[in-house]
């Protein structure tokens, strides 16, 4: 019997699209001087931010480069992101079902949280990979198992 679900965050629960493009957009302009085309960087949606900083800046230190990166999301980025149709009302409907409710998300724990915390509902699952040392040995069962709250 299914009891709970999981939703990813960026791409599927929220737009957080132009938020993204924005902040590379930002990055871009204060590493190299330029821009790069929206087509260019909608290829990194859904890539972890570190493995794409390794790409498009080889030669420099990727804490570096995610720390500018983070610096122009600033305090109105929540407010720029945004429902996409029906999923709000899909997980309000679930949470009133009696489902358990989560969201997996690969930003960091300040940036998921915040933006959880600022939704019109409460979910019980909240996962991150800042809270997850070795990527490749994820069990997301263990992981849920651990995480959820009764």
């Amino acid at each position: 019997m299914i009891t709970t679900v999981l939703f990813d965050f960026d791409g599927t629960l929220i737009d957080t699209t132009d938020v993204v493009i924005s902040s590379w957009q930002d990055t871009f302009r204060a590493i190299t001087g330029e821009e790069k085309t929206r087509e260019e960087l909608l290829g990194t949606l859904g890539e972890v931010v570190r493995d794409s900083m390794k790409r498009f800046f080889p030669d420099r230190d990727p804490d570096e480069c995610i720390r500018i990166y983070r610096s122009f999301q600033g305090e109105d980025y929540m407010l720029r992101m945004k429902f996409y149709d029906g999923m709000e009302e899909t997980v309000r409907r679930l949470k009133r079902e009696g489902y358990k409710v989560g969201i997996v998300t690969s930003r960091t724990k300040r940036t998921g949280l915040e933006t959880v915390l600022t939704m019109s509902f409460r979910v019980r699952i909240r996962i991150s990979t800042s809270q997850i040392r070795n990527r490749r040995s994820l069990h997301l069962r263990n992981l849920v198992r651990l995480r959820t709250r009764r």
